[in-house]
């Protein structure tokens, strides 16, 4: 499934179908489980801050993509990058998007900078902006998810991603 831009509908469809949708299980699998005791991870005690840790990393990386996919066109533009953009006729998807918010810059900034890279800008012991933010993250992140699939060209949705039902449109706390 290698390809360069331009990308032809059928393997924007199969992307999306496969790589896309396994990004929004896992953004939204690691959201349920930092935000919902009811899906708690069981672990022992000494265990417990490495299991939230990891789910942290989970959401930050996957939310790292999402930021690429929805935005990355803003920036270098390399032959085998995805974006949302290709989904969409013409710059239906540049003048329709909105506008990348403070939280979400910040919060990719975040993931480079503090979970993909070891650098000295990594917050130290309880720090105050080492909290992320996961329910306002998320629903965020959702709405650009609902505005994506109004602009889309359907005809570049494969069939997985055509069934809304494999989408996390509803607020699935």
């Amino acid at each position: 499934m290698s390809e360069v831009r331009p990308y032809s509908d059928e393997f924007l469809a199969a992307y999306l179908d496969e790589h896309l949708l396994y990004e929004i299980q896992m953004f939204v699998g690691s959201k349920k489980f930092l935000t919902n005791d009811a899906h708690r991870i069981q672990c022992k005690a000494e265990d417990e801050q490495f299991v939230i840790n990891m789910l942290i990393e989970i959401f930050a990386i996957h939310l790292r993509n999402f930021i690429g996919f929805f935005y990355g066109d803003l920036g270098k533009i390399r032959e085998d990058d995805v974006f949302a953009v290709d989904y969409c006729e013409g710059s239906a998807w540049q003048t329709q998007r909105p506008p990348m918010s403070d939280s979400l810059r910040l919060a990719g900034n975040r993931a480079n900078k503090q979970i993909a890279h070891l650098t000295s800008r990594r917050y130290v012991g309880d720090h105050p902006e080492k909290r992320w933010y996961v329910p306002a993250l998320n629903e965020e992140m959702r709405a650009i998810f609902l505005k994506f699939l109004a602009v889309a060209d359907i005809g570049k949705l494969g069939p997985i991603a055509r069934d809304e039902r494999n989408w996390y449109l509803p607020d699935d706390s």
